[in-house]
């Protein structure tokens, strides 16, 4: 913890001489610009500009005549010229970088308990410490970033143009529908906006939310605006996409015929792949279709639950530490899996003990290793779309538990598969928004 801005951390308080620029004015230090800020008229700002040190511009500011929005700014404000103070000063930045994790608490002795706490009582808001962790957390890189696109050409543009550009502005001059009166009153505007196209599930907004989310998954990238380090509509899309809940994971059974053709073996790789983003892949390992399904899903380094009905089933690893590989001895739900295949074979008792094991494993693939957690689909081939053959087990198995089957060897199947996948994802996108 660090409890006083002083000695070596000296450079964490508002007093410490550091030019900043706070709407594109340079100031000698954030004391200076923040109590520039206090007043909108450019004779006040450069008055304050002017004085020799920060706690003269302290005294010449308690003489302004406040803006009438003060109360509702002053926090951005000061958040504005932290961010400058420690973006435009390099080794500012690796001092402030350098305090790691530590809490920044704003200790002083003069009573301010708004951005600080007093040290005589210890209460306070701690204001200011709080806006330094906050700089801190996004100089450490998040995975959403604001720029100005005008200094970072690379990235994500989230403009007017685009489903999440901001339709309001306090410019003249500008392509906004709506003017309003401050900057701060347009974000104001568009957060209340956001928030309503999330509720009503606008296609649009919703899937350019769910494109960055998952963009952010994948490594830091940045959003592209004209404001920085102006507040801005880019800094209420990172609140939303933070607070965002990652998705849930959707299971499938990819499964099917030793004998599915070669060019369905093909298909079967390929939707691996592509579902291997939020889905999991259950299948029982053996070659053919339910091999081709989990290779796809291995190369896009999707999840998948293989599960085996004795040990050392076509060449499945031996040992039980490979999370991919679901052996029966170790599931203690084996008998309740053996009723329910029971139930659905057309003739159980005519099957060798081999054959129950095998007919046990296809239960856990559509039913999920505790039975409970359902496959959300089979996908599948069998001969002219017969649903034959072990296959045709879990088929029975799914459509009992109402669970849909998709045949690639039916070709009405196959848009129906699309659609579903579709619609599956774009549900479980909705349900991790926020509001």
């Amino acid at each position: 913890m660090i409890n006083e801005f002083k000695g070596e951390y000296r450079f964490l308080s508002n007093f410490y001489m550091a030019p900043v620029t706070f709407e594109s004015v340079e100031y000698p230090s954030s004391e200076h610009a923040y109590m520039a800020a206090k007043t909108t008229h450019p004779d006040g700002r450069e008055w304050i500009r002017s004085m020799a040190t920060p706690g003269e511009a302290k005294k010449a500011g308690r003489k302004l005549r406040l803006r009438p929005d003060w109360e509702q700014v002053k926090q951005d404000v000061m958040y504005q010229i932290l961010m400058d103070k420690f973006t435009r000063h390099p080794m500012l930045q690796a001092k402030l970088l350098a305090t790691g994790n530590q809490e920044l608490i704003e200790g002083n002795w003069w009573g301010d308990k708004i951005w600080g706490v007093c040290l005589k009582t210890n209460q306070g808001q701690n204001l200011l410490g709080k806006l330094l962790m906050k700089v801190r957390g996004e100089l450490k890189g998040g995975k959403w970033t604001v720029v100005n696109r005008h200094h970072k050409k690379t990235g994500e543009y989230i403009g007017r143009g685009t489903p999440l550009g901001n339709q309001w502005s306090h410019m003249d001059g500008t392509a906004a529908e709506f003017k309003v009166r401050t900057r701060y009153e347009a974000i104001e505007k568009y957060k209340g906006w956001l928030k309503s196209q999330i509720r009503n599930r606008n296609s649009a907004v919703c899937g350019e939310l769910h494109r960055l989310y998952l963009l952010g998954q994948q490594g830091p990238i940045n959003l592209q605006c004209s404001c920085k380090p102006a507040a801005c509509h880019g800094d209420v899309i990172v609140e939303v996409l933070n607070q965002m809940r990652p998705p849930k994971m959707l299971y499938y059974a990819g499964i099917g015929s030793r004998q599915t053709p070669d060019d369905v073996l093909q298909q079967m790789e390929s939707i691996g792949a592509q579902l291997a983003d939020v889905w999991t892949v259950r299948s029982g390992f053996a070659d053919g279709a339910d091999k081709a399904f989990c290779m796809g899903a291995e190369n896009a380094n999707g999840a998948m639950e293989n599960f085996i009905p004795w040990q050392g089933f076509n060449g499945a690893p031996s040992s039980h530490d490979d999370e991919r590989f679901v052996y029966h001895q170790v599931i203690p739900l084996i008998m309740q899996a053996a009723a329910i295949a029971e139930k659905f074979h057309p003739n159980w008792a005519a099957c060798s003990p081999a054959a129950r094991s095998m007919h046990t494993r296809n239960v856990f693939q559509v039913l999920g290793r505790d039975l409970q957690t359902h496959s959300h689909m089979v996908v599948c081939w069998t001969p002219r779309g017969s649903g034959s053959g072990g296959t045709g087990q879990a088929i029975r198995i799914a459509r009992g538990f109402g669970i849909p089957v998709f045949d690639l060897a039916i070709e009405e199947h196959k848009p129906k598969l699309c659609a579903f996948v579709e619609l599956m994802e774009r549900q479980n996108f909705e349900d991790s928004l926020p509001w």
